[in-house]
């Protein structure tokens, strides 16, 4: 399971999951120009479900705020939890290595963590991480999100992944390193997770998809710093994750704890902050519409003046009608009109050549 952070990279690592032999299913959601131009790499029935999953909590991909644990223990008591089963096991049933991403697993990590297990599966987890101030810019750009907003997702987003994952088996990856240096990376995923390399697919992926135009922004250690809008704890974990990736090590369990505590804290803010977004997302979505609601309430209008309109044209036309029938001039030449209609109907011999 590929997880991290929107814009952070996961699709990219996930397309390299072939170099591996990963299958990743046949029903793979398509590029986007602009956003994605080479994939998302992502399964479009597991990104449906979990779109419904959050939908169903009041919730959303950007909510800042985490899930309750009653939430995820009414999910695994759920509908939800048994369809989910049911997908898992018919993208595995042909496969012996299946890959899989969608950002959106880090809201519910331990739902399809519960899943994975009642399916009996063997379980890696590659954890996929990039400068939050890279991040912030493309979601900026992308989604026209505050960038407070953006780092406090990357926060949310972060601590959910490694507080689930902290205990198994897992590797850290750096985006950045991927695409400055993706033999080194691509070795380290083959020794952490015991997958041989088919050279083939590495060399297609490093010369065909890891071109220059796939990063559109990178961000150094300073940019995060000097950003004002960024919490102090955001730059404490990347630069830490950051450390521990280069330098192959576990991040320390009791670390991750202390994170998630004082992120907790805050929840009720988080929570206010939520609904204070989608309260002026509401205002600013009518807002946006309201000129082309009012054009088509005219229209409508207009619309509706149509039967009444040609109901008018069609008296004043019979109105006109009978006037001229009664006019002088169309007495008269009621002769002329008789014969011409007659001579229409006579029946000449054709012109033979």
């Amino acid at each position: 399971m590929v997880l991290g952070m929107h814009r952070s990279g996961t699709s990219t690592v996930t397309r390299g999951l072939q170099c591996f032999g990963v299958a990743l299913g046949e029903t793979l959601s398509p590029a986007v120009a602009g956003v994605n131009d080479k994939g998302f790499w992502e399964d479009i029935d597991i990104v449906r479900l979990n779109e419904e999953i959050l939908g169903s909590l009041q919730s959303t991909w950007h909510n800042v705020s985490g899930i309750s644990n009653a939430d995820f223990t009414q999910l695994i008591h759920g509908a939800y939890f048994q369809r989910a089963v049911d997908l898992i096991r018919t993208k595995t049933r042909k496969a012996a290595l299946f890959g899989f991403k969608d950002p959106r697993l880090a809201k519910l990590l331990p739902f399809w963590k519960a899943v994975l297990k009642s399916c009996d599966i063997e379980v890696n987890y590659l954890v996929m991480f990039r400068n939050p101030h890279s991040v912030t810019r493309s979601l900026v750009k992308r989604d026209g999100f505050h960038p407070a907003k953006c780092y406090l997702l990357w926060l949310s987003t972060m601590i959910s992944i490694l507080d689930e994952v902290g205990q198994e088996p897992h590797l850290l990856v750096s985006y950045d390193r991927l695409m400055d240096a993706p033999d080194h990376e691509l070795q380290k995923i083959s020794r952490q997770f015991g997958l041989n390399i088919v050279a083939a697919e590495a060399e297609k992926y490093k010369t065909e998809f890891l071109t220059d135009d796939l990063r559109h922004n990178k961000s150094d250690i300073s940019d995060l710093m000097s950003d004002p809008n960024c919490p102090a704890l955001a730059k404490d974990i990347f630069v830490e994750i950051d450390l521990r990736s280069a330098q192959n090590r576990p991040l320390d369990p009791a670390q991750i704890s202390d994170w998630a505590n004082a992120f907790k804290q805050q929840e009720l803010a988080l929570k206010l902050i939520d609904k204070l977004y989608a309260q002026a997302i509401t205002r600013g979505l009518y807002s946006a519409q309201e000129p082309q609601l009012n054009e088509l309430k005219l229209k409508h209008h207009e619309f509706k003046q149509i039967p009444s309109r040609l109901e008018q044209q069609n008296i004043q036309l019979h109105k006109s009608i009978e006037e001229i029938r009664g006019s002088t001039s169309w007495k008269i030449t009621l002769p002329v009109r008789w014969l011409g209609s007659h001579i229409k109907k006579l029946r000449l011999p054709s012109r033979r050549s």
